[in-house]
């Protein structure tokens, strides 16, 4: 920071600080940073006036069309938290009541010197605060169920947290125990870290001096030790012209010979090839000729089948017409059957109802015939032994008559 002489303040951020800032607000994004690029950027530039870095922020990170307004406002707010507010670390916990033994989720807020926790995140209801100190402790412990625990020990209680995984878990107590390391000191979080940057900044610079300076006299040494060198170089450079020369030569010579031998060898295969390749086209000559005859053997088969079958297939269908015929007669004979049956089966059912009507008749008729016979027979029983021939031929008759009408009754 530097003072005019109207007593206006200006902020002059070194290249180093003001990556910081620019490195949390890509973060808060979710960009990707990159440390080169910044580097190049901050060398070019040198320090960074505070309207300058805001228009490099502006352009350079805070203009893209993907960037919402609200994320970036989130980031600012962040950054705010982080850099004025000296927070190292907040999300949600679940801490174990006093009281009662259940696990409650709350909005952690872990600064340097204390740990408070709300009901929301926008910690407007404080649920309470822990104060931290150089004395506080943490240490995870084990628990059942999925919620990851561990303890705030400070002098006066121990406080038991969870979070949902083992990664949480880590990163908290990590915070938790940076927080109790600095807590001491009267200067806050952000304020020594920035001091502990800018002495490690100034110890790189002196450590690049220092380089540059070894670096310019080795370059020195060198220029020396190379002009030396070229000198030597050259006389070797001649020498290993004229062995180039030899060494060329002598390929020259052996890639003749070997291009000769291996011509030869060529000719050779491409004989030894030719033969193979024609002793190989006779035979599939051969081949080809066998299958031809194969062929025709099997086509010739095939006609015979196939007259064979015709023939076969004229005389089923012969059968099968000479089937059919005898099938037709075959109905029209069953159907002439059929009607002398019926025709039969009717006159017989007449001839039947007929009988049944006359012996029904022929009963009604005969009943007082019956009975006189019955008084005829027991009359004669009665007659004397000494009959005239009249009187024998009307009991013959008389007898005759009975048997009609016992035949009758029997039917």
């Amino acid at each position: 920071m530097s003072t005019n002489v109207q007593s206006v303040t200006k902020v002059v951020l070194q290249p180093s600080e003001a990556g910081i800032v620019a490195e949390q607000l890509v973060h808060c994004l979710g960009l990707r940073w990159d440390a080169a690029d910044w580097e190049a950027l901050g060398s070019s530039i040198g320090h960074f006036k505070w309207a300058a870095f805001l228009a490099v922020l502006e352009a350079k990170y805070c203009c893209d069309q993907q960037t919402h307004p609200e994320a970036l406002v989130e980031a600012v707010d962040e950054i705010y938290d982080v850099f004025i507010e000296d927070i190292i670390k907040k999300g949600y916990l679940f801490k174990r009541g006093y009281l009662l033994p259940t696990m409650r989720e709350y909005w952690c807020v872990l600064q340097p010197c204390a740990l408070t926790y709300y009901k929301s995140s926008s910690q407007k209801d404080q649920c309470g605060r822990i104060a931290i100190d150089e004395y506080c402790s943490v240490e995870a412990s084990v628990g059942e169920g999925k919620i990851q625990r561990f303890q705030l020990i400070t002098p006066d209680r121990t406080f038991e947290f969870g979070t949902q995984d083992h990664k949480s878990r880590l990163q908290w107590i990590s915070a938790l125990r940076q927080a109790a390391a600095v807590s001491g000191g009267a200067e806050g979080y952000q304020r020594r870290a920035r001091a502990g940057r800018r002495g490690a900044g100034a110890r790189r610079e002196r450590e690049v001096r220092e380089t540059k300076a070894r670096l310019q006299h080795e370059v020195r040494a060198r220029l020396a030790a190379e002009a030396q060198a070229q000198e030597l170089a050259e006389l070797a450079q001649q020498d290993n012209r004229k062995l180039e020369e030899l060494k060329t030569t002598q390929v020259e010579l052996e890639r003749l010979l070997q291009e000769e031998t291996q011509a030869k060898r060529d000719e050779e295969i491409v004989r030894a090839l030719q033969a193979r390749v024609l002793a190989e086209e006779w035979e599939r000559r051969e081949e080809l000729e066998r299958l031809q005859e194969e062929q025709n053997r099997m086509l010739e088969e095939e006609r015979m089948k196939r007259k064979q079958f015709e023939i076969l297939q004229a005389e089923k269908e012969a059968q099968y017409k000479e089937a059919e015929k005898r099938l037709r007669e075959l109905e029209e004979e069953k159907r002439r059957l059929d009607a002398e049956l019926h025709a039969a089966q009717e006159k017989i059912s007449r001839t039947e109802l007929t009988a049944h009507a006359l012996h029904v008749q022929l009963r009604q008729d005969m009943n007082p015939i019956l009975r006189n016979g019955e008084r005829a027979r027991r009359a004669i029983s009665f007659v004397p032994t000494t009959k005239s021939s009249s009187d024998t031929l009307i009991d013959i008759r008389a007898i005759k008559h009975l048997k009609v009408l016992d035949d009758d009754e029997k039917l």
